[in-house]
């Protein structure tokens, strides 16, 4: 009796340590799980376009995944009086080191935005491929950069018929 019962605690260790040893060896770094856990919560922002405020704040909610490995975002915002619902997940590229969101939206488009971690303190710097339904293609550059734990603002660029545009959103943690 006395064998079951140190057999049955030594599987019980086991089965703990093995499964402790798997989650610490998703391969994605601690780095990346603490800056996608920064954004989860519900966010409001004031965004510009082309240096123009728009009319209508946009809103952001951004979750676990199961696992958490990766975080789901939803929002809405209001593109040329129209409101667009997207949708995006952001994980972990091992092969190429960096988070990737990538979103599709209400309006048929899809996007996919890639960051370094570390290049900046306090922030995610990269570029993004948007392709809109109708097939136009942006591409630019694009940085988050954390304001503090309840704010953070993104800004990107791209260069469309000759022209550099700017997209800018100013995003604050809904309490």
């Amino acid at each position: 009796m006395k064998l079951v019962g140190v057999s049955l605690s030594i599987l019980l260790v086991l089965s703990i340590a093995f499964a402790l040893a798997a989650a610490e060896s998703s391969g994605i770094p601690k780095e990346a799980i603490a800056e996608m856990q920064y954004r989860v919560g519900k966010w409001q922002a004031t965004a510009w376009i082309d240096g123009v405020q728009q009319a209508k704040p946009s809103s952001e909610t951004t979750k676990w995944v199961e696992g958490k490995y990766c975080i789901q975002i939803t929002s809405s915002y209001v593109d040329k009086g129209k409101d667009i619902d997207e949708t995006a997940l952001v994980g972990w590229d091992a092969d190429k080191k960096q988070l990737v969101e990538n979103w599709y939206d209400s309006n048929g488009g899809y996007a996919s935005y890639r960051y370094f971690l570390g290049k900046k303190k306090d922030s995610w710097v990269g570029s993004f491929t948007a392709i809109y339904a109708d097939g136009k293609k942006l591409e630019g550059e694009s940085i988050v950069e954390k304001k503090g734990p309840d704010e953070w603002e993104w800004n990107a660029t791209y260069m469309d018929a000759g022209k550099t545009h700017t997209w800018r959103t100013i995003n604050r943690r809904v309490k």
